[in-house]
This record gives C-alpha cells, sequence and structure tokens, in this order.
C-alpha cells in the first residue's frame, strides 16, 4: 500500500518521520512518502494535487496544526 503524509511544514512532519524505521512501517511493506506543501489552502490544495496525480497514493493523511499558535 503506498501511505502519503502531509504537512504545511517540515516541522509538522518530523515527529512521525523519526518513526520510518519503525515497526509501523518497515514490516509492514507499506511504501510511506511524506510531502511538505507550504502554508495557506492555495499551497496545500497545489501540491496535494500534484502528488496525487504523480504517485497516485492508497491512502494519503493531512497533519497540521492548523494555526493553534500564535
Amino acid at each position: 500500500m503506498k501511505i502519503s503524509f502531509f504537512a504545511a511544514t517540515e516541522l509538522e512532519l518530523a515527529p512521525l518521520q523519526k518513526q520510518e524505521n519503525n515497526a509501523l512501517f518497515s514490516q509492514t511493506g507499506h511504501q510511506v512518502q511524506f510531502c511538505t506543501t507550504g502554508v495557506g489552502m492555495l499551497q496545500s490544495s497545489f501540491h496535494i494535487h500534484r502528488h496525487l496525480y504523480n504517485y497516485q497514493p492508497d491512502f494519503l493523511l493531512q497533519i497540521c496544526i492548523a494555526g493553534c499558535f500564535d
């Protein structure tokens, strides 16, 4: 299964990328990709659409803090 994780910044993806070698990813045989989209709806929609067109993942998850910090 091809799995893609999206976030606006590298900081939001960092904790998940540290777990990439964990049993969740390495022993299940899933292909995992991480994509940084940039801040804002236009940036996010453009990068997600381009990624979906090029890689056609089976599952995608957008991770974000949704502007909860000043």
